[in-house]
């Protein structure tokens, strides 16, 4: 996974990941940023940026601990 976010990774079962470029939801000027994703079975993410939501959002199974997040299978 590439970005322009500070970040380390590791991902276990990567099963597809890509960039999408869309308008952010609160952007009423029409700007679009590129978003990027990674759909995987399990691993851990550090985010090293400022830590905002449209930087550091995610779903699943995980467990958090300060800028750490560890995703479990489901």
């Amino acid at each position: 996974m590439e970005g322009i976010a500070r970040k380390t990774s590791q991902f276990n079962g990567v099963v597809a990941q890509g960039r999408t470029r869309a308008t952010p939801c609160m952007d009423v000027s029409g700007n679009r940023s590129n978003y990027f994703w990674v759909v995987f079975r399990g691993g851990e993410f550090t985010r090293k940026g400022d830590g905002e939501y449209r930087n550091w959002a995610f779903y699943g199974k995980f467990t958090r601990k300060d800028n750490v997040a560890t995703f479990h299978r489901r």
